[in-house]
């Protein structure tokens, strides 16, 4: 049996009768449930998958770059210069799954691939010595003005 790509979670399949046989009645169906299993990374969201990357107050401050193995195999690299500002939220366009074709859609209209999210977490230190702190705040503001990110 070959599913088709990007199939829904509880997906049923039927087969018209493949089930059971009894010497007295004619074969019933078989019917197919197929449960999707969590990846470790991405999570699916209807046809969109989204990815958390976790990142350092340094790489927040300064930039970094990230390799990362698509589940359909490709590579991803994910570089951010400069400042990655609390709660951002990329979304990169017909990079989720594919969209399941069940025979009822309009082919015109409809796209190909679900998107990509990716959300960026900072990840605060638990401890820091007073020394670097002083170092960190006289460096930066504490606590930027959000027109800076905003494009006022």
């Amino acid at each position: 049996m070959v599913l088709a790509p990007g199939f829904p979670d509880n997906h049923k399949v039927i087969l018209v009768g493949e089930g059971h046989a009894n010497k007295n009645l004619r074969p019933g169906n078989l019917i197919l449930k197929f449960k999707l299993l969590p990846h470790d990374f991405f999570t699916r969201r209807g046809n969109d998958l989204e990815l958390r990357i976790e990142m350092s107050v340094k790489e927040a401050l300064e930039g970094f770059q990230r390799n990362i193995s698509h589940i359909n195999g490709t590579l991803l690299k994910i570089i951010r210069e400069g400042i990655t500002p609390p709660g951002l939220m990329l979304r990169i366009f017909h990079a989720g799954m594919p969209i399941y074709d069940d025979g009822t859609r309009d082919k015109i209209r409809d796209r190909e691939f679900g998107d990509l999210l990716i959300y960026f977490k900072t990840v605060l230190p638990t401890t820091l010595k007073s020394r670097n702190l002083s170092v960190i705040t006289d460096k930066i503001e504490l606590a930027p003005a959000w027109e800076e990110y905003l494009h006022v």
